[in-house]
């Protein structure tokens, strides 16, 4: 099933947040490698953005249908994620040069 436009918005716009506070998460990248103990810290930042506005557009979904979504929908949804992936790697960006 397409989604509604009113759908596609919201989470256009939950990304549009989510990319601003990636600027802002610098300052948290050694307390979590203390915390997680992980090797490759842009690594972990950029699948722990791309996850968390994955996570964010599945409960989106959920809240606005009531409902897990269908494989079908889970591409639908995936696919406007990868459509502003160039804008989240430049974002992640300036992560590169501090971690």
């Amino acid at each position: 099933m397409p989604f509604e436009k009113a759908f596609k918005e919201i989470i256009d716009g939950s990304i549009d947040s989510l990319i601003a506070a990636v600027k802002d998460t610098s300052a948290d990248i050694k307390d979590h490698q203390s915390i997680w103990k992980y090797d490759h810290a842009f690594d972990f930042c950029y699948g722990q953005t791309v996850g968390r506005i994955s996570g964010l557009a599945y409960s989106v979904f959920v809240s606005q249908y009531r409902r897990q979504p269908n494989i079908e929908e889970q591409r639908e949804i995936n696919s406007i994620i990868v459509a502003r992936a160039k804008e989240i790697r430049e974002a992640m960006k300036h992560l590169r040069a501090i971690t």
